[in-house]
């Protein structure tokens, strides 16, 4: 049993049917994805290549998914 709330997103999201382009802003065009494409390069790469200054990842991590994406101890 789990000590605490426990998070899956795949119970209330699913996933897109494409890549999204780049947003135009005044600090260059941005890049949207969320923290599980951290995982998948291929998407900023993507991104990259479609014009994108700058990558956003959007994430709400827990003190355990923290720990595993970014190998921090806290």
């Amino acid at each position: 049993m789990a000590n605490g709330p426990t998070l899956k997103e795949s119970d209330a999201v699913r996933p897109g049917p494409a890549l999204g382009p780049p947003v135009p802003t005044p600090f260059g065009n941005v890049g949207l994805q969320v923290c599980y494409d951290l995982r998948f390069p291929e998407l900023s790469r993507a991104h990259r290549r479609r014009g994108a200054h700058i990558l956003t990842f959007p994430s709400a991590f827990t003190v355990k998914t923290g720990q595993a994406h970014w190998g921090a101890s806290i």
